[in-house]
């Protein structure tokens, strides 16, 4: 079995660290934790909790912060977590089983991100990899180790999941200052990578949470980039997408550039929530009631079975009473009566 490090970086958070550290730290052979220059009790807690404490300027670029961290790392696994981010359930067993894997290079983790009006959203993430001096988190912000990285240092193992979740409850109060705080980072990686798919669509994306007029654009500007690409530069353009799809209203609902833009939307994205959604809710704007309801079917699927792609944000509420009652209205208006049939229990 290898051995695991917990690491963490962190900055100003010593109350919600302690939380972060307990909540697995039998689960771990030693808790490694990058202080960023904080002022508050975080140094102390971390060390009063049994961590190894290394501390640095804040160097204002994530990844840079961040590879720092997995060098101070000494195990052969790394289970990483944010200050916010806690395990309600023991993870002890699973990791100890993950980690002793001889065919993964890491395992995606179910992280469940508290929404400020309520409920959560869940997202599956690589938070528990083997380690290796090789891998290295890019981006100035948004940072990520590339699923190649992985696949370039350990070519015969591969990418699992863990049957875990935890919680994140940084999406606050403060969440779009943060956003904000983040935008002109975000520009400057752009800057440095001006052909990063990925990087654009978080720009995007992050205009598009504060509001910025430049979201809508830009998305327009990368789908139609990516009408060229055979395969999706970025998973993250599903969310790119859905806000076109979601935004087509008027004399372009039937133009030649919206059936690209939702043929290549379903294409590459046909197992992801929230494109089916839009993708269904733009041929009702369409009149198009019979393919409306093929895509509502393909989400009745996902909604029984729970198979469908985590790796954009997913609100499990998608799936409750209002979509079981917009499916059974669709398939009465259209005479299809055991799909009624089907969603009488959800009603």
């Amino acid at each position: 079995m290898g051995s695991v490090s917990l690491a963490i970086m962190v900055r100003d958070d010593a109350e919600r660290l302690r939380r972060a550290i307990r909540s697995c730290k039998n689960a771990v052979d030693e808790v490694v934790i990058l202080d960023t220059g904080s002022k508050d009790d975080t140094v102390a807690i971390a060390k009063t909790e049994g961590a190894r404490v290394e501390e640095i300027e804040w160097p204002n670029n994530f990844s840079v912060a961040l590879n720092q961290l997995l060098e101070k790392v000494n195990t052969d696994w790394v289970l990483r977590l944010d200050s916010d981010e806690w395990f309600e359930i023991d993870p002890t067993t699973v990791v100890r089983e993950c980690a002793s894997d001889a065919d993964a290079f890491g395992f995606r983790i179910v992280r469940r991100d508290i929404q400020p009006g309520g409920g959560f959203e869940e997202i599956s993430l690589i938070r528990l990899w083997r380690h290796s001096a090789e891998l290295k988190y890019q981006g100035i912000v948004h940072e990520n180790i590339p699923i190649s990285s992985f696949q370039q240092v350990w070519p015969h193992k591969v990418e699992k999941s863990a049957p875990l979740w935890f919680w994140h409850d940084g999406y606050g109060s403060g969440h779009l200052e943060k956003i904000r705080r983040n935008v002109p980072l975000m520009e400057r990686e752009l800057l440095e990578n001006p052909e990063s798919a990925y990087f654009q669509a978080m720009l995007a994306k992050g205009y598009k949470d504060i509001g910025d007029p430049r979201a809508l654009p830009l998305m327009l500007k990368m789908a139609d980039e990516a009408l060229a690409e055979k395969e999706a530069p970025t998973p993250i353009l599903s969310v790119v997408f859905t806000e076109i799809l979601n935004s087509v209203t008027g004399p372009d609902l039937k133009t030649a550039r919206t059936d690209q833009f939702l043929l290549r939307a379903l294409h590459w994205f046909g197992n992801v929530p929230q494109v089916v959604v839009a993708a269904s809710n733009l041929e009702l704007r369409r009149g198009q009631k019979d393919r409306a309801l093929e895509l509502l079917l393909v989400l009745e699927e996902m909604a029984t079975t729970g198979v469908y792609d985590r790796s954009m944000p997913v609100n499990p509420a998608l799936f409750g009473k209002p979509f079981w009652q917009h499916l059974d209205r669709i398939a009465d208006q259209l005479r299809r009566y055991e799909i009624c049939k089907r969603c009488e229990p959800h009603l």
